[in-house]
């Protein structure tokens, strides 16, 4: 209800990819270009196991669901790159097009990103700012 005046982070920790990305668009606006967000991607856990299916079974439309709406892009699993690499199970194919087509739905909100920084096998951070210099800092780090 107030007008943001500060500087804001926020931590988006979805392990199953159920925080819609309404939520985020809903926190840019309201912040402005002063938050800088950091997202989790458990690529190799909960969309590793459901990936493949969720692009080629019609039984598995719930697990689809949660995934279009997490991304905010309703077309991700029509793609034919998509398709192609669940056909051949490529998981590490399918999960970096995830993360960039989450990548490409910050952008299209006003958000630039730094590269993904892999954590173990299990996850990967990506550094988004609301503004041009808040990827300066990552940058100066080699993160870039």
């Amino acid at each position: 209800e107030r007008p943001f005046s500060g500087l804001a982070f926020c931590l988006i920790d979805p392990t199953s990819c159920d925080i819609p990305f309404e939520t985020v668009k809903t926190i840019a606006r309201s912040a402005g270009s002063k938050c800088d967000l950091l997202i989790s991607f458990f690529s190799n856990t909960d969309f590793r196991r459901n990936a493949v299916n969720a692009t080629l079974a019609p039984t598995f439309d719930a697990a689809r669901e949660r995934y279009t709406r997490f991304l905010g892009q309703p077309d991700f699993f029509s793609q034919s790159e998509v398709i192609e690499a669940a056909k051949l199970e490529n998981f590490a194919k399918l999960a970096t097009l995830f993360r960039h087509a989450y990548g490409n739905s910050l952008k299209s909100i006003g958000y630039h990103c730094a590269d993904p920084v892999r954590v173990a096998d299990y996850y990967h951070l990506l550094f988004a700012s609301g503004h041009p210099r808040g990827l300066c800092t990552v940058a100066k780090s080699g993160r870039s």
